[in-house]
């Protein structure tokens, strides 16, 4: 993460993290499904439960988009290309913040 002090990150709380996650939504960007928004959500609280490790394409299936137990991704791709989806969309907003930021100075 170039350019940014390493103790910006140290001052992000869990729950700083999580009210920003909150006012996402409000950006034109993540209008979309709520099933994206509901995966975004998702890993952030996984990650900042310290369960990132335990996050498997199956789980995402069941808890996010209502897979069964018996979910199999190379069946079914739903979790990859969503995650794709999301991770373009975060790309794109980073952009588009870096640029704003960038003529504010």
């Amino acid at each position: 993460m170039a350019g940014y002090s390493r103790n910006i990150f140290h001052k992000l709380t869990p729950e700083i993290i999580l009210a920003r996650l909150d006012r996402i939504p409000n950006n034109s960007l993540f209008r979309g499904p709520d099933k994206q928004r509901k995966f975004q959500k998702f890993a952030v609280n996984e990650i900042l439960a310290w369960r990132s490790l335990q996050l498997k394409a199956s789980t995402i299936a069941v808890e996010v988009y209502g897979r069964n137990e018996k979910f199999n991704p190379q069946v079914d791709s739903i979790v990859c290309v969503e995650a794709g989806r999301l991770c373009r969309t975060l790309e794109h907003h980073s952009l588009s913040v870096g640029k704003k930021l960038s003529h504010a100075s």
